[in-house]
């Protein structure tokens, strides 16, 4: 699944540090399996990451539609 992924999306960042979450590990996985995969790091409770996933969007949406 990871070797075909464009985009990866890393939600709940706000609970990253109270779980533990190891960042380094995710990318240096990631970067290893996919290596030109984009990585969004997002929280909707703090809206972290938020602005950029959805100009993302907002962007493939219309060259979708461009098609």
């Amino acid at each position: 699944m990871f070797q075909l992924a464009d985009v990866v999306v890393v939600s709940k960042m706000d609970l990253a540090q109270a779980c533990g979450f190891d960042r380094e590990a995710l990318m240096a996985n990631l970067r290893r399996v996919s290596p030109e995969a984009r990585v969004f790091e997002v929280s909707a409770k703090t809206g972290q990451g938020m602005d950029g996933w959805f100009k993302f969007l907002v962007e493939k949406h219309q060259e979708q539609k461009a098609l």
